[in-house]
């Protein structure tokens, strides 16, 4: 058995007799009693649906049908890449990742949860299985006309969806995504090797500044005048060596399975994988001149084609909504009521925790907790191969979850507790309640009943605009190391859950706004293992363009999109150290060119002229500088494995682009002792002088700059960075066929949507731009929907199309209808 594998083949494992018959990755749910309805889907002229019905089974069942419509192959692949039946469809090359889905998680523990739903929750999810059902009969009934192309690209069919089937692609695109990842494992393997290569009291030394707990002047999304609840309110120290009481260290082969199957899981290890491209920001009347309040909405959960947000509208039964959402989501994850409007991003505050488990020497499938060996609990599951044979694997969990890592020779095993386990469900349709809410009290009564990690906003037409951190945070034991998994003999056990009122919230801050782009929520919110807040935040290219002004028009808040989507992430912040690192230069050294190259651009990468090149040789000139600069600063005392670049699945700190968690560290070094800046324990300069670097570093990156393109300044202009909407989803499955890929000449770092919600006099006007169309459908003979790309360049020209949202706005809108009577 191969040290660090986290499952088995039943073949070759004696420990535990395997049952007779697997279990398949795909169970029967229980099947749905038919139900007579009608609904009518009204489309506008970019394809979005208007779905009209009196009762709410029949309002969902034409959800369905329209989502299916638009999305079926995206949806099938969502549903499969979720639950680990990829490889079922598309082949051997997809097993691997259908193991790594199933040892992170068991499908079947929703089934008590579906089979508790009443009510108006048992009705949507029943009437859009249903409608989905009912498109996928007529697909079936007529494939030469009806078929997606994709189907047939990738040679298999859709198939019957269940309740089970929505639930698992909730989580698959949110909870896995967004709330499920860790850093613990990946930081132990960082630790122990840099105590190989420095001992332990310097390796301390260095993973406390590489793993910082707290900059106090990183940028909040609820300011301290604001702050009327949350956590502690205790500063933390900004540095704190790790605590490894009760650990045991973890082996290489370990510590390299755990990163491929966070490769696979979530498209990279280490806290610079975290979720943080997502923006919003909103305004009241404090700050607005021609409006009550504001809510911009730019969700980054991936560019793909077609688009991972689908568009439409829902009207009868007690609900009145317009937004968007993830295909396969039973309610709109961004939208308004007309009462009130919604968005979120997402927020890296700590729900689960990674458990060491000491394993039984004389048997490694028992564990130590309180006292006694535990018998760890087996599954069985059958994974079926399109083209190579089924696999059965053992799988296995502890009283804290699955087990997601075994280190053979260490004789421990790592299981994952997650806050939110056993609440899915609850968590799920608190969304779909957050869709009736009518003012701020409902709205986050709605919020609290989520366990997931989330940044909230709101905006009504009363004028008042709000933030939550939502999520269910666990109360540790003392003693307890954020950074560091857990030991799981029973001593560390989480001890409660923090009130949902103590999470970080603000109901119209004195600012007259509200920004984030993953940012820290409030002060008393710490570090933890995975996104580490700093001064460095991209942030602040959405702040400076509301404090700049004391008012500012509806124009103007929406036109903050364009300036932030091409700003440097970390620019700004580096030009007066370079500046000031220069001063006495002489003008015309070479040294002083590039500085002078780097601080004389506005930190805009733009193509003004259109010629497959940045305007300004400042683009070229600092990311040169910073690649150097930070491939010069850590290696010395980093495993070369981490000095990569930016290619790697790795967390490489030498990574030029976006906002790097090696740019921080080094800006902690650069900026010693200006004021409100962090000093760390470790010197990764040695001592030296931070202007003597950055000369010594800008003299090689002229030096770097003159080979590719010449002496002259003015011709350092670097190709620019194409935007790219690919074929694969961000669960890296087929999401369309491979000659679909897109790609735009400039890079735009935004949301892949932009919404805009605007209150005025007690109405609510919404805008949106979802490219590169509303519908991923392409027929079989390869002709694509009318509405497949038509919201590409209304995007990428940072413009917003019209959502109508009353009955009579939608009515002078429709260009089609259609009746489906059931």
């Amino acid at each position: 058995m191969r040290t660090g594998m986290m499952l088995c083949v039943v073949s070759a494992i004696g420990l535990l007799s395997a049952p007779a018959v697997a279990q398949s990755a795909r169970s029967e749910s229980k099947k749905v009693e038919p139900r007579k309805g009608s609904a009518v889907i009204k489309r506008d002229k970019y394809g979005v649906p208007s779905i009209y019905a009196d009762d709410t089974y029949s309002l969902f069942y034409g959800y369905g049908y329209a989502l299916a419509e638009d999305r079926l192959f995206q949806m099938e692949s969502t549903k499969r890449s979720s639950q680990g039946r990829a490889a079922a469809v598309f082949g051997p090359d997809y097993l691997e990742k259908d193991r790594d889905v199933l040892t992170n998680y068991d499908p079947e523990q929703l089934r008590p949860q579906l089979a508790a739903l009443k009510g108006e929750h048992r009705l949507a999810i029943d009437g859009m299985v249903a409608g989905i059902n009912a498109r996928i009969a007529e697909v079936l009934a007529s494939p030469q006309t009806l078929m997606p192309k994709q189907f047939n690209d990738y040679g298999f069919r859709p198939e019957p969806w269940t309740d089970l089937d929505i639930a698992m692609s909730w989580l698959g695109q949110l909870l896995f995504r967004f709330s499920d990842y860790s850093s613990q494992v990946s930081n132990v393997t960082l630790l122990s090797e840099l105590t190989a290569k420095h001992g332990a009291t310097e390796a301390k030394r260095i993973f406390s500044t590489l793993r910082w707990r707290d900059d106090p002047s990183a940028p909040l999304t609820v300011h301290v005048e604001d702050q009327q609840a949350g956590r502690a309110g205790v500063p933390g120290r900004a540095f704190r060596p790790p605590e490894l009481s009760g650990l045991k260290p973890i082996s290489p082969a370990a510590g390299a399975e755990e990163a491929r199957q966070s490769v696979s899981l979530w498209g990279g290890t280490g806290p610079d994988k975290t979720p943080h491209s997502s923006n919003s920001w909103l305004a009241n009347r404090t700050k607005l001149i021609d409006a009550d309040a504001v809510l911009y909405s730019g969700p980054q959960v991936g560019d793909q084609v077609p688009s991972m947000i689908w568009a439409a509208s829902l009207h009868g039964a007690g609900i009145d909504v317009t937004g968007s959402t993830y295909p396969g989501l039973p309610y709109f994850h961004f939208g308004t009521n007309g009462y009130i409007a919604w968005g979120r991003t997402a927020l890296a505050g700590s729900i689960l925790d990674l458990f060491q488990e000491q394993l039984n020497p004389a048997n490694p499938r028992e564990y130590r907790f309180k006292g006694r060996w535990v018998p760890m609990t087996k599954r069985t599951v059958r994974i079926d191969v399109k083209g190579g044979r089924s696999e059965t694997i053992d799988l296995w969990s502890t009283v804290h979850g699955p087990v997601v890592t075994f280190d053979d020779k260490n004789r421990t095993a790592y299981s994952k507790r997650r806050s939110w386990a056993g609440r899915e469900m609850e968590t799920m349709f608190a969304y779909y309640d957050e869709m009736k809410a009518k003012n701020f009290t409902q709205w986050s009564a709605a919020i609290a009943r989520k366990s997931n990690n989330q940044s909230q906003y709101y905006a009504d037409r009363e004028g008042n605009i709000g933030y939550i951190q939502a999520g269910r945070y666990p109360i540790r034991a003392p003693g307890h190391e954020i950074q560091l998994p857990t030991p799981g003999t029973g001593e560390r056990e989480w001890v409660g859950f923090q009130p949902a009122a103590d999470n970080a919230r603000v109901l119209n801050p004195k600012r007259g706004y509200i920004a984030n782009w993953n940012n820290r929520p409030s002060i008393d919110v710490l570090n933890t293992d995975t996104l580490l807040w700093s001064r460095l935040n991209h942030v602040d290219a959405i702040t400076r363009q509301f404090d700049a002004r004391d008012k500012m028009t509806v124009s103007e808040v929406w036109d903050i999109n364009r300036d932030a989507s091409h700003a440097s992430k970390q620019h700004a912040y580096f030009v007066p150290l370079i500046a000031a690192a220069v001063a006495n230069e002489p003008a015309n050294s070479r040294i002083r060119k590039v500085a002078d190259a780097i601080t004389g651009w506005d930190g805009q990468q733009e193509d003004s002229t259109k010629s497959g090149r940045y305007s300004s040789p400042g683009v070229a000139a600092y990311y040169q500088w910073m690649e150097i600069a930070l491939t010069r600063f850590f290696e010395r005392d980093v495993p070369k494995r981490y000095l990569q670049g930016c290619e790697t699945g790795e967390s490489a700190l030498n990574c030029e682009r976006g906002q790097p968690l090696g740019a921080q560290v080094m800006y902690f070094a650069l900026a010693k002792g200006q004021p409100g800046n962090v000093t760390p324990p470790h010197d990764f300069l040695r001592g030296g002088d931070p202007g003597a670097f950055i000369r010594k570093t800008l003299a090689e990156a002229d030096k770097a700059l003159t080979e590719t393109y010449g002496a002259e300044p003015a011709k350092w202009l670097a190709k620019t960075r194409v935007k790219d909407w690919s074929n694969l989803s961000p669960a890296g499955v087929p999401w369309s066929s491979p000659e679909e890929r897109i790609e735009y000449p400039v890079d735009q770092q935004r949301g892949t949507m932009s919404a805009f919600y605007v209150f005025r006099d007690g109405k609510v006007t919404m805008c949106d731009a979802v490219p590169p169309g509303q519908s991923g459908f392409v027929a079989p003979d390869g002709k694509p929907s009318p509405y497949y790309r038509d919201q590409q360049d209304i995007y990428t020209s940072f413009g917003c199309k019209n959502r109508p949202v009353t009955k009579a706005e939608i009515d002078a809108a429709t260009v089609s209808e259609k009746k489906l009577s059931f």
